[in-house]
């Protein structure tokens, strides 16, 4: 547990009354929602469960989080007031869903094209990050890759001590090969969605922010990217997010500096943080009022108008040495007076020059230098490989999983000292802590020596078998079997899988061919019985047809082919 005066990091277990689901008896076929995943329904029983929760707040708010629930904001209290703006409640009831079949309609949750995740109700990993000092902030950090989609994320979460406001980093990473429209959005049950807002009662709520621009309430959902986005091969789309709770007015414009409300009679400044503010409204009677007060996010600062409701407000100040000039909507750039004016027409410059959307179509100018990286790699050709991934970062420098490549592609060509750290493991790191194609390589650079008991670094990569075949693919498609094969016998000491099974029959076979293992893993296969996760990725695929060659008679092999033709 981490506490310092006001800001709290900390885990701990409490148990809930959750309705159970139970998987659909029908059998589970390429094309149908859930693919790769079995479908569910409600069973109807509730059943205690219990739930790993983490918990960071400081004197203004407190956020709990749920890992076990797919990472989701489960409460959230603005403590100014003491209104629960969210709460997941003790008993919890399964909805009819949209991506598997059933859904939990509490907290606030990472969506995907306006629905739930498939994986909402799966356990995701977790970092925590602990302040430097006094005045840092604390953040909490999910992960997950979700089967079926080739699509991966990031969220950090984080508050700093002295804000009334939670900052959201969101990474949305692209794994496969071909461009994927994406339409990230949050979804936040129990609350109505009007525009950026997310409201408990008519004047109690959340507001969300991205990239000093508005989000876009549709269906329910706060959609976070202009509609037709796309992401590229290989590539990240990066978005910011101010969740800031308010309470006793209803805000009309909102920043990471904090929330304007107006009325005809009065406008309410609510800042994130302290400010040293110099206030400026332009009143519809032409009259002009100043002030100059301390904004604190203690409490909301009222300014009376007498009747005449706003042509324009301009808050200039400065937070931590950072001169601030907002809103931008709000500043009218018609003011008569010629200072008034020229504040507004900087406000609206500013604006103007950040960057409205995140992404809307990533370029695929890196994806040809990636092709032939692999192409290279696969001849063993580790140097010009190591040129090509090079290029690729010219172009996509924020993608762990290029940087990732690159660090097995040099390490397979001894193209660095032995003594030297990897530069491109700790840029991979920086992009995406969590990223498991990176637990990997480090697991491949430690000796080989073998212990009578698993390695703990590879036990978090063990409890997730799709992410773990992730990465087995991500070493086969780069023609890195004896890699691959290392990481496979690892994951099995932990934790046993058929698919698992079945991918080192397939590398056993490659080059020389080692008929009599591969045997014995596809036996072992049969043994386990059949179960998730299902094989679709390109190099899964493979697999199973090139063993039907060689094993036409495989059961589970068959019963793979049949699901994948279906």
């Amino acid at each position: 547990m981490w506490g310092k005066m006001s800001l709290e990091l900390y885990e701990d277990q409490a148990e809930s009354l959750i309705e159970s689901a139970q998987v659909e008896p029908e059998q589970v076929r390429s094309g149908t929602k859930s693919w790769p995943l079995p479908r569910l329904k409600p069973s109807g029983r509730y059943e205690p469960q219990d739930l790993r929760l983490i918990h960071l707040s400081n004197r203004f708010v407190e956020a709990v989080f749920c890992p076990d629930l797919g990472g989701r904001l489960i409460k959230l209290i603005d403590r100014r007031s003491g209104k629960d703006l969210i709460s997941m409640g003790d008993k919890v009831r399964l909805a009819d869903g949209d991506s598997r079949g059933v859904r939990l309609e509490a907290g606030l949750e990472l969506g995907l094209d306006g629905i739930e995740r498939p994986t909402s109700l799966a356990r995701v990993q977790t970092m925590l990050h602990e302040p430097n000092g006094e005045t840092e902030p604390a953040a909490v950090i999910l992960h997950e890759v979700i089967p079926g989609l080739n699509l991966s994320w990031h969220a950090c979460w984080t508050l700093h001590p002295d804000r009334a406001q939670l900052m959201l980093e969101i990474k949305l990473l692209n794994r496969g090969h071909t461009s994927l429209p994406i339409d990230p959005c949050l979804l936040a049950h129990g609350l109505a969605a009007e525009g950026s807002k997310l409201l408990s009662d008519e004047n109690s709520g959340l507001w969300v922010e991205r990239d000093n621009s508005p989000v876009k309430s549709k269906d329910g959902a706060v959609h976070l990217l202009p509609e037709g986005s796309e992401i590229a091969p290989f590539q990240s789309v990066d978005l910011k997010l101010w969740l800031t709770p308010f309470s006793g007015f209803v805000p009309e414009e909102g920043s990471e500096h904090g929330l304007i409300g107006v009325t005809e009679s009065s406008v309410t400044i609510q800042a994130a943080a302290p400010i040293k503010a110099r206030i400026e409204v332009l009143t519809s009677a032409d009259e002009r009022l100043q002030a100059e007060t301390d904004l604190k996010p203690d409490q909301p600062t009222e300014i009376p108008l007498a009747g005449h409701s706003p042509k324009s407000i301009i808050v200039s100040g400065d937070t931590k040495g950072q001169e601030i000039l907002w809103p931008q909507k709000m500043a009218s750039t018609s003011a008569p007076e010629a200072e008034l004016a020229a504040i507004a027409a900087a406000a609206e410059g500013w604006q103007n020059a950040r960057p409205l959307a995140a992404s809307t179509t990533a370029g695929t100018r890196h994806t040809a230098a990636i092709a032939e990286a692999l192409r290279l790699s696969r001849l063993r050709e580790f140097k010009k490989a190591d040129a090509h991934l090079e290029s690729a970062l010219m172009w996509a420098g924020e993608s762990p999983l290029i940087w990732h490549l690159k660090a097995a592609v040099r390490r397979n060509g001894t193209l660095d000292k032995a003594d030297d750290e990897c530069p491109e493991l700790l840029n991979a790191h920086f992009l995406a802590p969590l990223e498991p194609r990176l637990r990997a390589e480090n697991y491949l650079r430690q000796s080989q020596a073998q212990s009578s008991d698993p390695n703990p670094l590879m036990r978090p990569l063990a409890a997730d078998p799709d992410a773990a075949l992730d990465v087995i693919c991500a070493y086969t498609a780069a023609g890195l079997y004896s890699d691959a094969l290392r990481i496979a016998d690892e994951l099995i000491r932990h934790k046993e899988n058929p698919l698992i099974r079945i991918m080192m029959a397939w590398m056993l076979l490659k080059g020389s061919p080692m008929e009599m293992e591969a045997a014995g893993h596809l036996q072992k296969a049969e043994s386990l019985g059949f179960e998730p996760p299902y094989p679709w990725r390109a190099q899964e695929i493979k697999a199973i047809d090139d063993l039907l060659e060689w094993q036409p008679d495989g059961a589970m092999l068959i019963r793979y082919q049949s699901m994948l033709e279906a």
